[in-house]
């Protein structure tokens, strides 16, 4: 065309080996206003060339609604454009060399609306083609660069889709020194990190100038061409055929149309319409080598299919091996025969392999047997993945495999309610199960019979029978399991006195009952705060043998003391109370100290090391009995223990203390003198301590430790005495990096306490006489090294290097 204007060429077919459409501008000639619109333009060197010999072009020539596909071979292109005022837009560019190459005075041009799907190389903007706009093109699944610029004079890249570019980086690449800006383009991301990785300008390196991306689109424009479903997949499963792809992200998506049958001249003679999902299982006459595409279509798309956008280019179905659906077996196999897989195409080399630690029977079958390791088990799972290898690209398809273990349940231990109770069964447990049902053997009811923990109401006959058993049954694919509970339901009684001072009047503090198990141990049942009467009354209190013990305020001014019921300082002194009945007039008489000290400024004090828990109730002991204080009791030691303070000979008391929140005791104030301590808990055998002597040079004895055993509870000194640092040695002192420490005696615990006095280190079940400890990774400073071994305890000083 020389001299050419106003021609349409509309509705071809054009498929020829070199030039399927040639627009030139010779000298003096005219070419303006033509329309090439509505062609299948194929299989040239180039779609369409378009040269205008360095001339301008007044009027604008318009390339649409054109399929230009599977031309350039391997040096060609799509179009060639060295052409300006040119207008392309709403064509498919589909499986082209280079899709648009813009070239010299390729000046004043819109690219809108095209996509370019499926390209070895998209979009280049050449050297001197400037004031060319590329606006609203969806780009997909390009083979390399789907952007390169080598001219941003007046440049405009805005509100594109570039999506679907797998594993590529550097596809959008700037080849000038200048910046440019192309921002508010969808990436199919919203990582920065990931654009940036996308694009090719001066952070890669300092030739070129700065592609700004930012601020980028969250979502693709809707403007824009529908993109090309991506992934289409068609898999062989049974007789039937499995095409399956991802969704497409476009808010105005409508549905998807599957075209089948004969595909000519990029048209299909029979599709189906209105699929909203993204598989879909064609009948038995379909087969894998048939051709099948997938498009996705907005709510303005036409029946037919038209190239205004509205419909996505095809995109045709690849045919993968399939795996075999996703299954589920028990823990109890060792091996799993994979069934259902299929690879029915050619393909050159076929492998299964597992992400986990089992291993196939052979490997190149195509139904393998796979056999589990115990890793797979002990995961719970296993991924089997099946590659065909097809001219060295990979096709898999996995298979996810689900290994379930047996249930478990455990009821719980028998447990004793009283009547009118419910049962909470907080200590029930299950796992591995899909469903759970609670029942019982009774004719009480579960407040939800289908959940792990439950709350069970006993009925008229389980507390006639004064008992029931309650079954968990846990449920899964793998089988059934039960276990079941004992609730021995007993009757209740009521117990009430009063707390008495010496003169029998009322007096303020608390009422424990400690009742006597199975093992003659007594455990706190119960407290209660008298009342301003000093009248006391457990409304519901099970039957048994109990202690009845009267606590007042460790700062109460009349130098009280607690006491057992009727007035014992000692629980083996005390009287046993065999409640089988409702009980009443219970009077416990607090008693007095037997000489009231002068002030002075001595001080005695320790801690209690944690009592044998399954006799400390700590329900009752590990809360405020008098205050409410702000910090938790029982946090490094048992709280609420009473300890005495005799005199020498044990023949005066002389105060009592509870030890505190952190397990510490305090006995303040004291005048020098000669002390002894006994502590006191019902069911254990109290070991005064040994002679406490404080004077001018040992106004402060901060050694003691309260230890209970089995049956005992004593004291011991935690004190430097010459003959205890004869028996254990720590050396070298300081240490830099192996500390030694050996003892006459078996070793049996360390503690190693900061200059702050915390603990940041222990060590126990030590046994042996002699221990290398590693001192590296201790801070440089000065530290306190506790050494109990089976005959006592030695505090000693040492400096880490």
């Amino acid at each position: 065309m020389g001299n050419s204007s106003n021609n349409i060429i509309d509705d071809c077919f054009l498929r020829n080996e070199n030039l399927n459409i040639n627009i030139i501008r010779e000298t003096g000639g005219i070419t303006q206003n033509n329309l090439i619109h509505d062609n299948i333009i194929s299989s040239g060197y180039a779609g369409i060339s378009m040269v205008n010999n360095g001339l301008s072009t007044s009027g604008g020539n318009i390339i649409s609604q054109n399929v230009i596909m599977q031309n350039g071979q391997e040096i060609g292109f799509g179009i060639y454009m060295k052409f300006d005022s040119t207008q392309v837009t709403n064509n498919i560019f589909w499986d082209n060399n280079i899709a648009l190459n813009l070239v010299g005075e390729s000046k004043s041009s819109i690219i809108s609306n095209n996509s370019f799907y499926q390209n070895k190389r998209t979009l280049v903007v050449g050297q001197n083609s400037s004031d060319n706009a590329f606006i609203n093109n969806t780009l997909s699944e390009n083979h390399t660069e789907y952007i390169k610029i080598r001219e941003t004079e007046n440049t405009v890249v805005f509100n594109n889709s570039i999506i679907n570019y797998s594993e590529l980086r550097n596809i959008v690449i700037n080849f000038t020194d200048s910046d440019l800006d192309i921002s508010e383009n969808y990436w199919g991301t919203s990582s920065e990190e990931i654009i940036q990785e996308l694009i090719y300008d001066n952070d890669d390196s300092p030739l070129y100038g700065s592609l700004t991306f930012m601020p980028f689109s969250e979502f693709i424009d809707t403007v824009n061409p529908m993109a090309p479903v991506y992934n289409v997949k068609k898999q062989k499963v049974g007789n039937n055929l499995k095409v399956c792809w991802n969704s497409n992200q476009e808010k105005d998506l409508k549905s998807y149309r599957l075209y089948f049958g004969d595909f000519k001249e990029y048209s299909f003679s029979s599709y189906l319409d209105d699929i909203v999902d993204t598989v879909i299982y064609l009948p038995q006459n379909f087969d894998i080598e048939d051709d099948i595409a997938i498009t996705a279509i907005d709510s303005l798309a036409s029946n037919m299919y038209l190239l205004d956008g509205h419909e996505s280019p095809f995109a045709f179905a690849v045919a993968y091996p399939y795996a075999g659906e996703d299954t589920t077996v028990c823990n109890d196999i060792n091996a799993y025969d994979v069934i259902g897989s299929t690879a029915p195409f050619s393909f050159d080399y076929l492998k299964w392999e597992t992400n986990g630690d089992g291993a196939f029977n052979n490997e190149n079958l195509v139904a393998p047997q796979y056999f589990f390791g115990n890793n797979d088990i002990l995961n719970g799972g296993v991924t089997l993945i099946m590659t065909a290898v097809v001219n060295e690209i990979n096709y898999q398809d996995s298979l996810k495999i689900n290994i379930l273990k047996y249930p478990e349940a455990y009821a719980g231990n028998d447990t004793i309610i009283l009547l009118e109770d419910e049962y909470y069964a907080i200590n029930s447990f299950a796992q591995d199960y899909d469903s759970i049902r609670w029942r019982s053997l009774g004719d009480g009811t579960f407040d939800t019979a289908t959940v792990m923990n439950p709350v069970y109401t006993p009925g008229l006959l389980d507390n006639e029978n004064g008992t029931a058993t309650l079954i968990i049954n846990a449920y899964s694919r793998c089988g059934l399991v039960s276990d079941s509970i004992n609730l021995i339901i007993e009757p209740y009684y009521s117990l009430q006195g009063r707390l008495l001072d010496v003169d029998f009047q009322p007096y303020p503090g608390n009422i424990i009952a400690m009742r006597l198990n199975e093992d003659n141990k007594a455990i706190a049942n119960q407290m209660q705060e008298t009342q301003i009467d000093g009248k006391f009354k457990f409304d519901k209190i099970r039957g048994g043998k109990y202690y009845i013990y009267g606590v007042p305020d460790t700062n109460n001014l009349e130098n009280y003391v607690p006491v057992y019921y009727p007035d014992k300082l000692n629980w083996n002194n005390s009287y046993l109370i065999d409640v089988q009945y409702n009980t009443y007039d219970l009077d416990v008489l607090i008693r007095s100290v037997d000489y009231i000290l002068p002030e002075g400024d001595g001080i005695i004090s320790g801690s209690v090391s944690s009592t044998n828990s399954k006799y400390y109730n700590e329900d009752i002991y590990c809360q405020p009995w008098f205050e409410n204080g702000i910090n938790s009791l029982c946090t490094e030691g048992s709280s609420n223990i009473t300890i005495f303070l005799y005199n020498s000979d044990r023949s005066k008391l002389l105060d009592y203390t509870l030890s505190d929140w952190q397990g510490n005791f305090y006995f303040n104030n004291l005048p020098y003198g000669s002390y002894t301590l006994i502590a006191e808990k019902a069911s254990y055998n109290s070991f005064a301590s040994d002679l406490i002597s404080l004077n001018q040079e040992n106004k402060i004895e901060d050694n003691l430790i309260l230890e209970f055993t089995e049956n005992d509870v004593l004291f011991k000194s935690i004190s430097d005495p010459t003959e205890n640092n004869n028996l254990i040695e720590l050396y070298p002192n300081p240490v830099s990096d192996i500390l030694y420490i050996s003892s006459e005696h078996i070793i049996q615990e360390i503690s190693i306490y900061n200059d702050m006095g915390v603990k940041i280190y222990e060590l126990k079940d030590i046994n042996r006489n002699l221990l290398n400890l590693e001192t590296n990774s201790f801070k440089k400073g000065f530290y306190m090294i506790y050494v109990t071994t089976s005959k006592s305890m030695v505090m000693k000083k040492v400096i880490f290097t």
